[in-house]
This record gives structure tokens, sequence and C-alpha cells, in this order.
């Protein structure tokens, strides 16, 4: 549920005399609340690949294989290289190859991060970026 923001306005009358009235500023046309915007929990396949890219985590000719499913970038296989339990490194690989769609609140989107020493403001930063991309 959430938070009920309400303001108060003034309002000069016809008249000259001052009255006011509460709102709620959410409701007003152009009103953008404060702060980062909202970090999508989806991002679609595409999305990620560029906005790897675009960030310089992965090159420009990584993102293209990637997205093409073809290979995975440098920094996502020397993790699955890390992984000692065969099943999951292919378990791995096969949902980072075969993806549709990338989501915030998946294991392994901690686990690059980690790799990359990027703090939960970074990923969710870099989230940010991919779904305006």
């Amino acid at each position: 549920m959430g938070v009920l923001t309400m303001a108060t306005r003034a309002i000069i009358n016809e008249d000259g005399s001052m009255t006011t009235e509460e709102f709620d500023p959410t409701q007003e046309p152009g009103y953008r609340p404060e702060g980062p915007e909202p970090v999508p929990e989806e991002i679609s396949r595409r999305q990620f690949c560029q906005g790897l890219a675009v960030a310089g985590l992965i090159t420009k000719a990584e993102a293209i294989a990637f997205i093409q499913g073809s290979a995975l970038p440098a920094a996502m296989q020397a993790i699955v290289d890390g992984m000692t339990d065969e099943d999951a490194a292919f378990e791995a690989t096969m949902l980072l190859l075969g993806a549709g769609s990338f989501f915030r609140s998946h294991p392994l989107v901690l686990i690059f991060a980690m790799a990359q020493a990027m703090t939960e403001t970074q990923v969710d930063d870099f989230w940010r970026l991919c779904a305006s991309l």
C-alpha cells in the first residue's frame, strides 16, 4: 500500500481573500517523485546485453555474441568456470545463454555483481540503465 501524501495550498479568491485546500501532489499533472526511478524487476535479454556493453562491463563484440546465444562474455564465463558443482555451472550457462529476460532478484545477479565489485546501488543503477535502453 502506498503512502498518502497530502499537502496544503493557498488559493487567492476573486475578492482578494485567501483560503487553503488540501490536495494530493502525486495526482497533479507532471508529478515526479523525488529520488531515483524505481528499479525494475525484469529487463529483456536485449536490454541486459546492451546495458552490459554500454556500462563497459563487456565489449560490444561480447554483447553481440551473448545476445545471439553463441558465447558468454569473458566475465561471466569466468564465474561459471569457477563453479565447483558441474550441474550448477551447466544450469547457469543454460540460463544465461537461453533466458529471454533477466530478473534483478536472481542469485546470479548478485554473484556477477560481487565479481565486478559492484555495490547494491550500482546494480540498481545498472538495472535502471538497462531498462532505459
